[in-house]
């Protein structure tokens, strides 16, 4: 379906249920993005590839401390090195979700802001810090943000 579309840009979201994964293999996890990519780049080869990481998150239990219980999941940050080494081998455009809120704990401001931008639970965005990410999104896939790494067409070749 996607060679039909003849698309100029595909996108590529993963990582947030992964990345909550206490027993998450992660060279695994690598093998298995890096096959979807495959079949994006088969189906698309003149298509430009962004690979977004997952936003910042956090949970009660086990993990890197963020205050009143809430932790940063283990493996969520190893998710992201996963996708964005994948991405700089294949030449891809790569954006971190969890940057882009403003690093490791982000989700407890975020989730305590007033008005809120994230729910409660530290995984799931408010309309309001999902238009600002996608505003954030934007602005990078333009050049136009931190880094200004404008999304092209990747060299694959």
């Amino acid at each position: 379906q996607i060679a039909t579309l003849k698309p100029d840009l595909v996108i590529l979201g993963y990582g947030t249920n992964e990345g909550y994964d206490n027993g998450l293999d992660l060279d695994g996890y690598g093998r298995l993005v890096s096959g979807f990519v495959d079949l994006v780049e088969m189906a698309a080869p003149d298509a430009s590839i962004a690979m977004l990481g997952p936003f910042d998150g956090a949970r009660q239990g086990t993990g890197a401390a963020c205050g009143g219980g809430w932790a940063t999941p283990p493996n969520l940050d190893g998710v992201r090195g996963v996708l964005r080494n994948l991405a700089a081998a294949r030449g891809a455009f790569f954006w971190d979700g969890g940057a882009a809120m403003g690093g490791r704990c982000a989700a407890n401001e975020w989730a305590e802001a007033d008005p809120p931008l994230m729910y409660a639970d530290r995984v799931h965005l408010r309309a309001a810090g999902a238009e600002r990410l996608s505003a954030a999104l934007w602005s990078a896939l333009m050049g136009q943000g931190p880094g200004r790494a404008a999304c092209g067409a990747a060299d694959r070749g």
